[in-house]
């Protein structure tokens, strides 16, 4: 089921299945198969999404080839990492978190994908709402 795509809602559920593996090939086709009408998967590598690097460093992507284009826009919601925090007190946690955020964002635009999920954990509306404007606004400069 293509996201955004359905008009009458016939057997869509938009039940999606969150994955943490290398091998998003894999874990689509199982996810269909179980059901499911997508994958969220994160835009870095599982192995790169979690901890902010020492030294700034692009995230490394997944290979664009893995899907098909058609399959990458219509079947994958990307994740952004969760350690990416554009809006930290912290200046060099927030100059990495802006780096990453970038490539990450740039990836997802690359790949076509039609949704990204971005998670503002133990944040207050107000410093979520800014750092989802943050995030526009970085996207926005390039």
């Amino acid at each position: 089921m293509p996201l955004g795509r359905v008009r009458d809602y016939g057997d869509a559920r938009y039940a999606g299945c969150e994955c943490e593996t290398e091998d998003v090939e894999c874990a689509l086709r199982e996810a269909l198969d179980g059901g499911f009408d997508f994958i969220l998967a994160p835009l870095s590598l599982p192995r790169d999404a979690h901890t902010p690097p020492s030294v700034p460093r692009p995230p490394i992507p997944r290979a664009d080839f893995l899907l098909s284009s058609s399959a990458w826009s219509s079947q994958v919601v990307g994740r952004v990492s969760a350690w990416i925090q554009p809006d930290s007190d912290d200046a060099l946690l927030r100059t990495h978190s802006e780096q990453a955020l970038r490539a990450e964002l740039a990836w997802a635009a690359h790949l076509s994908l039609q949704a990204r999920q971005a998670v503002c954990a133990n944040q207050p509306y107000e410093t979520a709402a800014t750092w989802q404007l943050r995030s526009l606004s970085l996207c926005a400069v390039d």
